[in-house]
């Protein structure tokens, strides 16, 4: 009698181990982890750009940048940036600005800035996830940032989401 495996115990064993790969797969959901990576540097980047806005407005005599096309470019002009941020995510403003993928509104006395988040678990806190789309928003307001919902419609300069923060 030979020693050793048969083929037919060899096929066996290739296929457990790719049911249990796929299995581990399925549970990482490595897309998800990209966004979710994806979704922190976003938040990052709107936590830093309400603190360059603060520093603008105490530095400007209390005053934000103009809302126009290059309102980052403003920021970076009198010193509060070192260089225009992008965002990660394409999007479109209904009630802002855009610049490199991040909208800003300004209604003369405060100010909002925002951009899109994609991760299932952010999109997750919204009320109907298959329809919101999940915003991180710093506002003057509320002088901090947070994650909203909205099943139509972008934040707006001037209105207060402390509560309404996920």
């Amino acid at each position: 009698m030979s020693k050793g495996f048969t083929l037919i115990e060899l096929l066996i064993v290739i296929a457990v181990l790719g049911v249990l790969a796929t299995i581990v797969l399925v549970a990482i959901d490595p897309l998800e982890q990209l966004s979710r990576g994806t979704d922190a540097g976003q938040k990052t980047k709107i936590a830093s750009m309400g603190h360059a806005l603060q520093s603008y407005y105490t530095t400007q005599n209390a005053v934000y940048p103009t809302e126009n096309a290059t309102w980052q470019t403003t920021l970076v002009s009198a010193g509060e940036l070192k260089q225009a941020v992008s965002g990660d995510v394409a999007i479109a403003c209904s009630g802002g600005t855009e610049q490199n993928d991040i909208c800003y509104d300004y209604d003369g006395t405060d100010s909002a800035v925002w951009l899109t988040l994609k991760s299932k678990a952010e999109k997750g806190k919204c009320p109907a996830p298959a329809t919101d789309t999940a915003y991180f928003v710093w506002t003057s307001v509320d002088s901090r940032a947070g994650t909203l919902c909205f099943a139509s419609g972008q934040p707006v300069a001037g209105t207060s989401y402390a509560a309404s923060f996920k």
